[in-house]
């Protein structure tokens, strides 16, 4: 991977000592772009490839306006640019895929890929243990990790919905202490009898206490890729996420929680209730989740890109290997949980 201030003449002196490498960049905006470009002026075209999350519109009102317009024209031209000389891009899940097949680039040359955050020492990748549900009169623990802010993460969403809730047996743990609702959201936990403010946690911290809770909640309203769903899986919990959170697409092939209208408090509201009235259900939440993880392991995500490059380099068949979280088989049509990957049992839920 270019570091983003390489200068020219590293590129230079990457591409002479190196000439038969793969070169990576993450995405095409600025201060990556210079890198590429200097890049591709040296480089065959098939050397070099671009991994990107989803560009989008998102922000206030005439920030998003003013991405809606740009953004398209942006990309159209980067594609203009770069088509002949960018040989594969991987975006970062299938929501990125179809942006990036919007901007003119050919499926060919689109393979999805997914962020797989660090395995901390000791974190559970577990195997489809059985697991009791939880008594009805119990609380569902539910946890929120990631940045307390509304344009993307919609931290405000979460906040509405809890309070509409009219059933008392669930708690929030809030996991974070930055972004643009900071105050507010620490504000409204300390005045919350059933919310609690955790601040941060490290990746350890992470990989420890997230088995304890029973929901991770996800209501992004824009997103790139949420790690949240990654992590809720690894630790054997269900997960409720917006269809804009990109990794939602791992509930979708694992069963292992909801998958709800991004900016929507009422859905969430009632995706919540459902998870306090359906102990059964979370429990198979569960079950999903620890048997899935496998399938988004860093062996397995690592897997999988050396297959992407190794087919890009030498095309040895005809079609690209598909993601082992896709639920797809090597010929792209689907197939059943129990061949995505070892350890995955699939289950109808």
């Amino acid at each position: 991977m270019f570091d983003p201030r390489a200068s020219a003449a590293l590129v230079r002196k990457l591409a002479t000592e190196k000439p038969g490498a793969l070169h990576v960049f993450a995405g095409f905006g600025p201060p990556v772009e210079k890198c590429l470009r200097q890049a591709t002026r040296l480089l065959p075209g098939g050397q070099v490839i671009v991994f990107s999350e989803r560009p989008g519109a998102y922000g206030p009102l005439w920030k998003r306006t003013a991405r809606a317009v740009g953004l398209p024209i942006r990309h159209w031209l980067y594609y203009q640019r770069y088509r002949n000389l960018v040989g594969l891009i991987l975006p970062l899940g299938q929501l990125g895929v179809a942006t990036f097949a919007r901007f003119g680039w050919p499926p060919a040359r689109l393979l999805p890929f997914m962020y797989s955050p660090d395995e901390a020492d000791g974190a559970p990748i577990h195997g489809g243990s059985q697991l009791p549900a939880r008594p009805i009169d119990e609380r569902l623990k539910l946890v929120y990790v990631g940045r307390f802010t509304r344009y993307t993460k919609g931290t405000d969403l979460l906040m509405s919905a809890l309070d509409k809730l009219e059933d008392d047996r669930w708690t929030l743990d809030l996991v974070g202490g930055y972004g643009d609702l900071r105050d507010s959201t620490i504000s409204w936990a300390e005045a919350h009898p059933q919310v609690r403010f955790c601040g941060s946690w490290t990746d350890a911290e992470m990989a420890a206490n997230l088995p304890r809770y029973d929901v991770a909640v996800v209501p992004s309203r824009f997103d790139g890729w949420n790690v949240t769903v990654n992590e809720a899986i690894r630790a054997g919990i269900g997960t409720i996420a917006s269809d804009e959170t990109v990794s939602h697409e791992l509930i979708h092939s694992s069963g292992a929680g909801m998958v709800i209208r991004a900016g929507s408090a009422g859905e969430l509201q009632r995706a919540i209730e459902h998870a306090v009235l359906n102990p059964q259900e979370v429990a198979n939440w569960k079950r999903a989740a620890q048997s899935f993880a496998s399938c988004i392991s860093s062996e397995s995500v690592g897997g999988y890109l050396e297959g992407v490059l190794d087919w890009h380099l030498h095309r040895v068949d005809d079609d690209p290997p598909m993601p082992p979280w896709s639920g797809r088989g090597s010929n792209g049509h689907a197939t059943p949980p129990t061949t995505v990957c070892d350890g995955f049992e699939g289950r109808s839920l």
